[in-house]
């Protein structure tokens, strides 16, 4: 996440690699009771979304974007769990030559 300050409006640009977690903390949203709160879902299903246990619908994301204004593309392309980046080695690395 990338926050910008231009024209003296604060912007938040979200790559692919945005959580969802991530996502809802940059608007504001500390904890998953207060998800469950804002779309009207029990505290356990929110900790479920919020760790990235379940995702988020259709039916959900809308009454999220309803409930607090947040666009709903962003809800839709925020993942789950946090994409791992390919080119780490796996596994023990190499020994250095000194």
């Amino acid at each position: 996440m990338y926050i910008f300050f231009i024209d003296g409006l604060w912007a938040i640009d979200y790559d692919r690699r945005m959580t969802l977690k991530a996502l809802l903390e940059g608007h504001g949203m500390t904890r998953p009771s207060d998800l469950a709160h804002a779309i009207g879902i029990d505290r356990r299903h929110a900790w479920l979304i919020w760790w990235g246990k379940q995702g988020l619908s259709r039916a959900l994301a809308l009454k999220l974007f309803e409930a607090t204004g947040i666009p709903l593309e962003q809800l839709l392309r925020a993942t789950a769990r946090p994409i791992k980046d390919r080119r780490t080695p796996k596994g023990r690395p190499p020994r250095q030559q000194p």
